[in-house]
């Protein structure tokens, strides 16, 4: 087994003694100043075991080097050495001639015994006045140090293999203890002195001990793996491996383990930035060149240095310039030759590798219908009058999943920007990015959404070009600090799944992609227009520049609770097929509820339409559209055949509303009216305020506010909105908003305006104020003379309303 002292690792961390750097590491033995040791090979060996109390000199100051040692005394060396001793008395021992011993030879050799390190002799008796001799110095240290034993043939030639201590000589020779004396023999039967002695045990004590690393290294907390131009710390701190004392103003060298051997230039482009702000890439090569950077330890033996880069992997080392971490016996380790290269005997602490990349947003780009699109249109001067194109849309993820809400992302032209040397000539651009002159550009800047979404166009007026966009996020850092402009590190879409657009001579498109069903509503008379398209590449109206004639269908179903009304009078040579509960009167086609219709008709134009509305109340109908083009429309677009799918629309009901009366009141009771009170046939709901207004001298008022008791609306208006005499109320949903009057079935009212009597104080003319008691009167007066505005003067909007009073009534009766 092999016993460790138990000042084990105070001997571990003072067994270097190193100049370096101006500072020399010492033991505190040198302070015994014995006189006979200054010119011994052993004085190092001497010295470091006196420091650990293994050794003692003479009061006379001496050391005596050349003395030799008994067995008793080296028995107490070697036991101190391995931390045997605890200061107790042995009163019996195996060994008969341990009486005259004094207690710490008796404890140590019984200790010694007892661990099988050392033996007497057949006779019982142990000997420790005789002197040692070397070869049972070396089965001491063979046993105490836990060295393999070896039978192979002894180095030496006074050492027989037949010896009986011939293998525990071999043991240490071979484990570097010893190398025999100067003569080449070992000196077998040679007493062993005091120096020798020392020696042997510094050499054993070292030997499977790693010299203490003065050097450490710690980072900050941002973990190994950071993205493009992030900045990493790290602390170096220089100790004393003696005293433990930090070491001050002390240049230590900084470089990469994957920055070694390389051919003339950096491996890897990380940059080190020291304390002082200098920056550097530090490699060096095999054909000498390098770069070196420094740091500089303070007055606590630390120093700091951070690393920035892109797409690369770094191991961090700092290394001690010129240091040798091999042991030397006689003159521990000195700082030589400093070359700023790193050597692995150097002292030196690695860091753990650090790898910079992309920042893993997720950049999805998807290019909208195919990867075919219509070329620009240009007039006879040359000049853009479509730009036609492709739209791309874009989404964003952040490393954790969230969008890129509201980020900035440049988009450019791959073929503009690849890294590969050849950039590919083509005419594409973007139509949202322009400069000061209003010149299309290749590339530009987007800001997304709170989705982290957003989109472009791509165009070009040539036939068959071709381009692909790229997006990226600018992330500029040391090698890479060129705002918009695209650099090797910047997270990127993915090439590989960003459709290209090959852009081709304008014609409609096919099948779905040639028509869209658009819808419009004519809110104030409950209409709805249903508007087919016909589409070229790009998505845009096909605009041959001529009449475009197609073959039209279009496939109507109620699926409401009304009759819907169809009008046909914008398709020539209307047809019905598969009429169910559906017919024609007239220019419209009536279809009952659950019914159905397939019109079908010619245009003379690009575009197809009808219009439909409801009868009697809201209803629910679902249209599509289909066409054949006729075959002179133009190469690629003649008898083309293209199709919308069924969209479901709701036709509301406009009615025209009863208003039993319509009182002005003055609140402030100040002379002027300030509020309208409209009482309704039957309750109405989704108003606002902005949907009634007056106009008086000129200036239009809207109402201030608007609330409802049952039937009753109440609006103020500024008392300047009021005439003196007759003042007109109107009302229109497109005035504000998207609300519209609507009774509990959801039929709105058709606009209106409508006159009433209001008051407002003449300034010229004298008058008192109004007690709340005359007010009070005139109200009940008011109210007295209701029947006289019953029957208010309303004057509806009759142009846009459907079927006389007496069908409004029906329309009523049969919605309760």
């Amino acid at each position: 087994m092999t016993y460790q002292p138990k000042f084990f690792q105070r001997y571990a961390a003072g067994i270097i003694t190193t100049a370096m750097v101006g500072f020399y590491f010492t033991s505190t033995a040198n302070a015994a100043g014995f006189s006979d040791i200054n010119d011994n090979t052993h004085k190092e060996a001497i010295l470091e075991l006196v420091n650990q109390g293994v050794i003692k000199g003479f009061p006379d100051g001496t050391f005596r080097p050349y003395t030799y040692i008994t067995r008793g005394d080296a028995a107490v060396m070697v036991a101190r050495a391995l931390g045997l001793l605890e200061g107790q008395v042995i009163s019996s021992s195996r060994f008969s001639d341990l009486g005259n011993s004094n207690e710490e030879t008796r404890e140590a050799i019984t200790r010694l015994a007892n661990a099988n390190i050392i033996s007497g002799f057949e006779d019982g008796t142990f000997r420790p006045k005789d002197n040692i001799t070397r070869a049972q110095m070396a089965k001491y240290i063979t046993n105490a140090f836990d060295l393999p034993i070896s039978n192979d043939e002894p180095t030496f030639p006074d050492v027989s293999r037949n010896a009986a201590l011939a293998p525990y000589v071999t043991a240490i020779a071979k484990a570097g203890i010893t190398i025999g004396k100067n003569n080449g023999m070992f000196g077998y039967h040679d007493q062993l002195n005091r120096g020798d002695f020392a020696a042997m045990i510094y050499r054993a004590q070292k030997k499977d001990i790693e010299p203490i690393n003065p050097l450490s290294i710690e980072g900050d907390n941002q973990g190994n793996n950071l993205i493009n131009g992030s900045a990493k710390t790290y602390s170096v701190t220089l100790t004393n491996p003696v005293s433990g004392k930090p070491i001050q103003d002390a240049a230590l060298n900084i470089t990469f383990e994957e920055n070694l051997h390389t051919n003339s230039f950096p491996q890897n482009n990380v940059w080190v930035t020291n304390g002082q702000g200098e920056s550097n890439i530090p490699y060096q090569s095999d054909d000498g060149n390098q770069s070196v950077i420094k740091i500089y330890t303070d007055r606590n033996g630390k120093a700091t240095f951070t690393i920035t880069g892109s797409n690369a992997t770094v191991t961090p080392i700092v290394f001690l310039d010129g240091s040798n971490q091999a042991w030397d016996t006689k003159g521990g380790i000195e700082i030589k030759t400093q070359d700023g290269r790193f050597d692995e005997i150097e002292y030196h602490v690695k860091a753990e590798p650090v790898t910079f990349t992309v920042t893993p947003y997720e950049i999805s780009v998807f290019g909208q219908r195919t990867n075919y699109a219509a070329i620009a249109e240009v007039d006879e001067n040359g000049k853009i009058i479509e730009h036609n194109g492709r739209e791309y849309r874009i989404r964003v993820l952040k490393p954790d999943g969230t969008p890129f809400a509201g980020g900035i992302v440049n988009v450019g032209i791959e073929e503009l920007l690849d890294s590969d040397g050849t950039n590919d000539y083509t005419s594409a651009y973007f139509v949202d990015f322009k400069n000061a002159a209003g010149q299309h550009l290749t590339k530009g800047q987007l800001k997304l959404d709170s989705k982290g979404e957003g989109s472009f166009v791509m165009a070009s007026p040539q036939v068959n070009d071709s381009a692909k966009p790229i997006v990226w996020i600018d992330q500029n850092f040391a090698d890479n600090h060129q705002p918009g402009t695209l650099q090797n590190g910047e997270p990127m879409s993915d090439s590989s799944k960003v459709p290209w657009t090959n852009f081709q001579p304008i014609r409609v498109d096919n099948g779905s992609l040639g028509a869209k069903l658009e819808v419009k509503e004519e809110q104030s008379i409950g209409e709805k227009t249903f508007t087919m398209t016909f589409l070229n590449q790009s998505g845009k109206m096909f605009n041959p520049g001529k009449d475009v004639h197609a073959h039209v269908t279009f496939e109507v179903i109620n699926t409401g609770t009304h009759r819907i009304e169809i009008n046909t009078s914008l398709l020539n040579n209307l047809q019905l097929r598969n009429a169910v509960d559906a017919e024609s009167k007239e220019n419209k086609v009536v279809v009952e509820v659950g019914g159905r219709v397939t019109l079908a008709g010619d245009t003379p134009i690009g575009t197809a339409t009808l219009t439909a509305h409801a009868v009697e109340g809201v209803s629910l109908l679902q249209v599509k559209g289909s066409a054949v083009l006729f075959h002179d429309i133009g190469e690629g677009s003649n008898s083309v055949y293209v199709y919308t799918d069924f969209i479901e629309e709701s036709l509301p009901y406009f009615y025209a509303a009863k208003i039993e009366s319509i009182i002005a009141k003055d609140t402030n009771y100040n002379g002027t009216s300030d509020e309208i009170v409209v009482t309704f046939e039957k309750e109405v709901h989704h108003f606002e305020a902005g949907d009634f207004r007056i106009t008086q001298n000129g200036i239009t008022y809207s109402a201030n506010t608007i609330n409802k008791e049952e039937k009753k609306l109440i609006l103020t208006f500024p008392e300047d909105a009021f005439a003196n005499g007759t003042t007109t109320l109107k009302y229109d949903p497109h005035y504000s908003g998207t609300e519209a009057l609507s009774d509990e079935y959801g039929n709105k009212v058709i606009a209106f305006q409508v006159g009433f009597n209001s008051v407002r104080k003449i300034e010229s003319e004298e008058q008192g104020e109004s007690s709340e008691e005359e007010q009070e009167e005139q109200d009940e007066l008011d109210e007295e003379k209701g029947e006289e505005t019953v029957n208010p003067i309303v004057e509806e909007n009759s142009d846009l309303i459907k079927g006389e009073e007496e069908g409004s009534s029906e329309a009523d009766s049969k919605n309760q």
